[in-house]
């Protein structure tokens, strides 16, 4: 039993080798001796305290720099990485030495002669880590209990710079994500990924570790010049990205020990521009972690990106140095996947099962090595559904009582997959939306949501020119309210800004959202811990909706039209699409809502007699709150990366008006450090006078003003906060 499991997991690990670096790999020709030493290429370089502090990332341009070198070479180096150089340096040496004793260690051989043996293992999310499996007693002689701690401590580490990374990399690209669909979604339709974070540290995201050891035999080298023959060809990998550290050279004592050298562990390439390559140049202290952009990106994150720049797969080479015979090249990587269940939404299927596809297909006999068995997986298919399916949406679903053959013949319609506006999904063209099977023959394709700008109503509307300042502090009235956050800054592409504000008085919470602009929807919850979208599914809420009579524009109002009005809902478990859980709950335990709206600005205000819908407020201490706005149209449709977020308040504390409220607030409460304390962590609150005053305080005469005041009240104490509203 435990010789077929090794060979299985050989198998897995030699076609998941193979698929990752062969399949969609932009291979370029082999590239000439004369030229591949004339260009160098300096990987950029990013301290692993600058990418885990927020304030020292966008500290002198260090965010921009990012992003730049993740578009335009997609590789960059994490650097100063305490301790890391040591523990790499031992970790290497120590898989070598054990691998060669591992019977579930796996070799194979490279077109130039170069033999590879590797020690594979898998990591799930990021912190998951599968024991590494060598299939030999770890008290052995050369695999003992102490380097297994060493290898864990080292992918610790790894798996901490891989977190910081992508949490970065969804900072610099937020912007470009999309507003109106998540970056990926489950097979079922179920589980949504909005950011590279969450679908990297998903539990069914299956991480691909490979410690390597390269070695050439000495005759199989073309000469003795340091320039030796490329092993592996310019590609780009298949994974989302790749983290590895760079090769060290290890040279194999008499004594049995082994050492590492201070000789070239071989060349690295990177395609530059024409794909011309260029040697990548590490800055290598030992205190380094790359991570390398692969061609998952061009199939997860770059088509949903609202336009360039897009995230670049590395096309990257591998020249073996030439060496002695007691001499290896080690190296570890470790590749990141997508969630097995993730849709492709290129191929229609899950990654999981394009996986397990290309396993079939070697072990059908299409062959390990050939790159046909490994490829065949990744052709997008035309496979049929049931006899009581059609496909629809990148997937086959069950016909249902009201669609399917007999109903829709019936009534002489056909039976197509479209959406609630009747418009027709086409497979490999629409990628997004909500679409079921449907009676309808309809002939229209799937077309842009009409924006609230484009609609004729806005069109038509006479009040955008006489909006003031002046006016939207009158209309704010926080002096109305004990406390205040401003949940959302003005934006440069016209959002404007969005406060809450709220009293608690007993049990009651007396709350209102404003927001400077025109909104299709406010809406505030309870968080629903556990549930899909950040606790957005399945969490009770109160919903202000703005919608206009459709008479006036009904291509942007219906099917979805409800009136202009303010009530309690609760989100369907896993169907995020308002037309799941349109239904109001009644009775409700909101009041007094009202939707102001048609003008300038955007307002609800509620009374919550303590809960929303099904859900208690805790009325002596912390809750965990959602909010959510949506600008773009009155389609009640997805809300975007800018316009939702999670809130802490502790109602028994009146925080005051935070003009710029602290990052304690906008969070979930359980993701809060034990050791902070709600009441010391919010700011003096400010008086209704103080409000008032500065209401009546134009904003361009009072800027040197408050300048000057922030400035002295630094001087005088610096312990003390003031806050100018």
């Amino acid at each position: 039993m435990a010789s077929k499991r090794v060979c299985v997991m050989a198998l897995v690990f030699a076609c998941m080798a193979q698929w990752l670096s062969v399949f969609t790999a932009h291979r370029v020709p082999l590239f000439s001796k004369e030229s591949d030493t004339a260009i160098t290429f300096d990987v950029p370089r990013v301290s692993l305290r600058d990418l885990q502090d927020e304030t020292s990332f966008r500290a002198f341009d260090t965010a921009q720099q990012f992003k730049n070198a993740l578009t335009t070479r997609g590789i960059v180096a994490v650097s100063d990485i305490p301790r890391f150089a040591e523990l790499r340096r031992k970790v290497l040496i120590g898989m070598h030495v054990c691998g060669k004793v591992a019977s579930n260690a796996q070799t194979t051989m490279l077109e130039d002669g170069t033999s590879r043996h590797t020690v594979a293992t898998i990591a799930k999310g990021h912190g998951d880590l599968a024991e590494i499996d060598i299939g030999v007693a770890k008290n052995s002689d050369v695999c003992g209990e102490k380097l297994f701690e060493d290898a864990k401590a080292f992918r610790d580490i790894v798996s901490d710079a891989a977190k910081a990374f992508t949490k970065r990399v969804d900072d610099v690209f937020r912007d470009q994500y999309p507003e109106d669909e998540p970056l990926m979604w489950n097979l079922e339709r179920t589980r949504s990924y909005e950011s590279l974070s969450e679908i990297i540290s998903d539990d069914s995201s299956e991480h691909l570790e490979h410690f390597h050891s390269y070695h050439k035999p000495v005759d199989a080298n073309e000469s003795s010049s340091d320039d030796a023959a490329v092993a592996i060809d310019m590609h780009a990998d298949q994974g989302l990205f790749i983290a590895f550290t760079p090769g060290i050279l290890v040279r194999e004592l008499e004594n049995g020990q082994v050492e590492a050298t201070a000789n070239s562990a071989g060349k690295f390439y990177v395609a530059l521009e024409d794909d011309i390559p260029a040697v990548a140049r590490f800055g290598d202290r030992g205190d380094v972690i790359v991570f390398m952009l692969g061609d998952g990106v061009n199939q997860v994150i770059n088509p949903k990106l609202s336009g360039p720049p897009y995230l670049h797969a590395t096309s990257h080479a591998m020249a073996m140095p030439t060496h002695s015979n007691d001499e290896c090249r080690v190296w570890y990587g470790r590749m990141f996947l997508p969630p097995a269940n993730g849709v492709s939404e290129k191929h229609g299927v899950s990654f999981g099962d394009l996986r397990a596809r290309m396993l079939r297909g070697v072990q059908e006999g299409d062959g390990v090595g050939t790159g046909v068995g490994c490829s065949r997986a990744m052709r997008e298919t035309d496979e049929a559904c049931g006899e009581n399916q059609i496909y629809c949406w990148m997937r086959c679903m069950d016909y249902t009582e009201e669609a399917n053959p007999e109903t829709c013949g019936a009534l002489n319609l056909e039976l197509q997959c479209a959406s609630q506006f009747d418009q027709i999904y086409r497979k490999g063209i629409d990628s997004h939306g909500d679409y079921n099977p449907t009676c309808t023959n309809s002939t229209e394709f799937i077309s842009p949501t009409p924006s609230i700008a484009d609609s004729r109503w806005a069109q038509s509307d006479p009040y955008r020119e006489s909006c003031s300042d002046a006016d939207w502090k009158t209309f704010l009235s926080k002096s109305d309210y004990a406390n205040s956050l401003r949940l959302k800054d003005s934006s440069e592409d016209g959002d404007g800004e969005l406060y809450l504000m709220w009293t608690v008085s007993g049990e009651r919470f007396l709350g209102k959202m404003a927001y400077k602009g025109t909104a299709g929807y406010l809406a505030m919850g309870i968080e629903n811990p556990g549930g899909g979208h950040n606790g957005m599914n399945g969490a009770s809420i109160v919903m202000g909706i703005y919608d206009p009579d459709p008479s006036i524009d009904d291509l942007v109002f219906e099917p979805v039209y409800v009136g202009t009005r303010v009530d309690e809902y609760i989100i369907h478990d896993s169907l995020s699409a308002f037309r799941h859980w349109k239904t109001p709950i009644t009775p409700g335990v909101v009041d007094d809502g009202e939707m102001f709206a048609g003008g300038c600005f955007t307002g609800m205000t509620f009374t919550a007699n303590g809960g929303i819908a099904t859900q208690s407020l805790n009325m002596t201490g912390l809750n965990s709150m959602i909010w959510a706005i949506h600008t773009d149209s009155f389609y009640k449709g997805y809300h975007g990366w800018a316009n939702r977020g999670h809130l802490c308040i502790d109602l028994t504390v009146d925080v005051g008006h935070q003009e710029h409220a602290s990052s304690y607030f906008l969070q979930r409460c359980a993701d809060i450090d034990e050791d902070q304390d709600y009441a010391t962590e919010t700011h003096s609150p400010t008086s209704a006078e103080e409000i008032d005053e500065q209401s009546a305080c134009d904003q361009t005469e009072c800027s040197a003003a408050k300048s000057w005041e922030r400035v002295s009240a630094i001087w005088a104490s610096m312990i003390v906060i003031i806050f100018i509203l």
